[in-house]
């Protein structure tokens, strides 16, 4: 969370405009793993102009910290209550020790949220997608199979052209 605390000081537009925090560093500060030179590049791409990086830095203002946002806390209490009526199908990717779904957070939309599975997939922070990719991946394409595919039968390797 510190660095949210830091988009939201006078430093803020120079560390996420010019400095461009969020990739250099938030990205692998929030990664378990070291991230490759080539996986960083490719994250890089869409932000290497200083005025491309503007909606990192809006977006990160936006994060709430202790009601200092007040729409942003609507917006997820909405979310949170739409979740908990829904009938949909929904599935959560976790790792551990985890960051921003910690054990709690899992558990109580297990608890609350109907249709919802979790896939716990490793050790991983908030960047789950990096820390275990096959993991994540694997565990997206098994969900989509038994959930949404039109036959749950037929993996993607069975297809035909």
């Amino acid at each position: 969370m510190h660095h949210y605390v830091l988009y939201k000081g006078d430093a803020a537009e120079d560390l996420a405009i010019n400095q461009n925090m969020f990739i250099e560093q938030v990205m692998q500060i929030h990664t378990y793993r070291k991230m490759t030179q080539r996986e960083m590049e490719t994250y890089r791409d869409p932000f290497r102009k200083p005025e491309w990086r503007r909606p990192l830095f809006m977006w990160a203002r936006e994060v709430g910290i202790e009601g200092d946002v007040p729409h942003t806390d609507e917006a997820m209490e909405r979310y949170n209550q739409w979740l908990q009526e829904k009938t949909i199908p929904t599935m959560e990717v976790y790792g551990f020790p985890g960051e921003v779904s910690e054990e709690y957070d899992v558990r109580w939309r297990v608890e609350h949220i109907k249709n919802h599975e979790t896939a716990f997939i490793g050790p991983a922070l908030h960047f789950v997608q990096e820390d275990q990719p096959e993991h994540v991946g694997r565990a997206i394409a098994d969900w989509y199979r038994r959930n949404l595919a039109p036959d749950p039968n037929v993996w993607m390797t069975d297809a035909q052209p």
